[in-house]
């Protein structure tokens, strides 16, 4: 069986981390396959993919405004079923893709690889199964939905969306948005604990990003919290922050184990986070309380919308002492306990969370129908 995973772009993202969760766990159920993760951009022009990459992290770095207000008037509820600019660009390229690898399955992670699939669908130029896999709390328009074979949603509200736009019920599976299997779930709450320092991760995503020095620079450093900033691929954030020698303060690099993050997850009484959605579903599925001082334009700011109106986060007020705010949080009894009654009753609506049980039965099932 072969299997083709399409993310978007060379950057470290959620798209990419869902992919390799997907490639995992379809090695674990079903050891013959053949699984391929490729970037349609560099697959087509593949010269210019590093200027583009760089140029969209510039992009948001400098101007998060225009970035935040193009992305909603272009990709979110725009009210339209073609992307003709899109169709130019990639479309031919996609075919040759498909021809070439001539996959059983194929995983979309990101939305503008769906939505090519699902021009070719709808004028039945592809046959293969499609599954779209959703890494963010929000589904934009350019998503391919109505062709689409398959669909893996963060939780029911995207369920009850998909539905409402005529997507047969049995063809949406609730897993949450997909986490490495290494990522262990976590059956209980953490625990209050009575000691001090307290562990927290105050993470950028893998490229370091969220205003960190920021945050940092607002921090009383009491003696009450100790620090684990994950720098991503960051490298002057890793350098600043190591040079500073501060006992309060640890500096990571990039971390590729799934594993070694999972052994930082349990240490950890608390993360700050920017709100990615890989990011956040790691997070909520090891029971971390989430607190939220920045949210990168875009994407990141319906998540936080979300995640905010289900009580699941904490937003962090800038104006008022950090610490304070984040020990208020970890140290009141009954703030744990309401929170850990949303986080629980979140997780037990994630029908299809067991992504190998899920993909199994998706096989199964595929398999079936023809």
């Amino acid at each position: 069986m072969k299997i083709l995973l399409l993310p978007f772009l060379n950057i470290s993202s959620g798209h990419h981390q869902a992919a390799d969760a997907l490639m995992t766990s379809i090695g674990d159920v079903h050891s013959c396959s053949s699984c391929k993760k490729v970037d349609i951009l560099q697959y087509s022009y593949q010269m210019i993919e590093p200027l583009v990459s760089a140029a969209y992290l510039k992009w948001i770095g400098f101007f998060p405004g225009s970035y935040s207000w193009i992305y909603r008037n272009l990709a979110y509820r725009r009210k339209t079923d073609h992307y003709y600019l899109y169709e130019a660009i990639f479309l031919k390229f996609m075919e040759r893709l498909l021809i070439e690898e001539q996959p059983d399955y194929i995983f979309c992670t990101h939305s503008l690889p769906s939505y090519l699939l699902n021009r070719l669908k709808s004028v039945n130029s592809l046959h293969a199964p499609t599954v779209n896999v959703y890494t963010d709390y929000f589904i934009n328009d350019i998503w391919g939905i109505r062709h689409a074979d398959y669909h893996f949603v963060p939780d029911w509200h995207f369920k009850q969306y998909l539905m409402d736009k005529g997507v047969p019920e049995k063809r949406i599976l609730i897993t949450g948005i997909p986490i490495h299997p290494h990522i262990q779930r976590s059956e209980q709450a953490k625990k209050i604990k009575s000691t001090f320092p307290l562990n927290l991760l105050i993470s950028g995503g893998s490229l370091g990003s969220g205003e960190i020095l920021k945050l940092i620079g607002n921090l009383r450093l009491s003696g009450y919290i100790r620090y684990w900033v994950l720098c991503g691929k960051n490298l002057e954030l890793y350098d600043t922050l190591s040079q500073m020698n501060h006992p309060l303060l640890r500096a990571f690099p990039y971390i590729r184990s799934r594993s070694d993050m999972n052994q930082l997850y349990d240490l950890a009484d608390g993360i700050v986070a920017k709100p990615g959605g890989v990011t956040m579903s790691e997070a909520i599925s090891k029971k971390l309380p989430i607190f939220i001082f920045h949210a990168l334009p875009g994407q990141e700011e319906f998540n936080l919308q979300h995640l905010r109106s289900l009580g699941l986060v904490f937003l962090l007020k800038r104006e008022t002492d950090i610490e304070q705010q984040i020990l208020s949080v970890l140290l009141n009894k009954s703030v744990r306990e309401n929170w850990n009654q949303r986080i629980d009753a979140y997780e037990r609506k994630i029908t299809d969370k067991n992504l190998a049980l899920t993909l199994q039965r998706l096989f199964s099932n595929s398999s079936n129908d023809q």
